[in-house]
């Protein structure tokens, strides 16, 4: 018995390529509905079947179990903790891949920060060589302690440069 191939030929009509993106489409719904991760929490990967709308339910399960391990702390707390009289918006915050290269990875965190003397937008990535990044496996080890002492250098960072909104970001704050 022959298996039907699941493709859309150029002879397939309207009706059949509207259902079958609506398919893709719900599959993909299914597995973003399932609660998961954080909405604000990054985690970008170059890992194949965690890729696009498709592979959008796999990518939230490993962030859920990246998360679920404990290691890894929603850094918004830890950022309030640092700027008791600021109103702090966090938006994004989790790792990402470099995009020149895609072995390694890094920190990300996006803050707003409202004080009395303006607002700070944080978009801070680190480390910002990729020559100093770890890979994958490495920022993922053990619970991802290693991303969550990155994280915890931006939010000190962010902080920083909140408090500190005429230093220029690249030096560090004790000088």
């Amino acid at each position: 018995m022959k298996r039907a191939k699941a493709t859309l030929s150029s002879s397939t009509s309207k009706a059949d390529r509207l259902r079958h993106s609506l398919v893709i489409l719900a599959v993909a719904l299914m597995g973003c509905a399932t609660g998961g991760a954080p909405s604000d929490f990054v985690y970008e990967t170059t890992a194949r079947k965690q890729q696009g709308v498709i592979g959008a339910p796999a990518r939230d399960r490993a962030a859920q179990a990246l998360l679920a391990a404990g290691e890894v702390q929603d850094p918004e707390e830890a950022l309030i903790a640092a700027l008791p009289n600021a109103e702090v918006n966090l938006r994004r915050w989790g790792l990402n891949y470099f995009d020149e290269n895609w072995n390694r990875y890094h920190a990300v965190l996006d803050a707003d920060v409202k004080t009395s003397d303006g607002k700070t937008k944080c978009r801070l990535r680190g480390p910002d060589a990729v020559e100093a990044a770890p890979s994958f496996d490495e920022i993922t080890a053990e619970g991802g302690t290693l991303l969550q002492a990155q994280l915890e250098a931006l939010v000190q960072l962010c902080a920083s440069e909140a408090l500190n909104p005429d230093r220029p970001s690249d030096v560090p704050p004790n000088e």
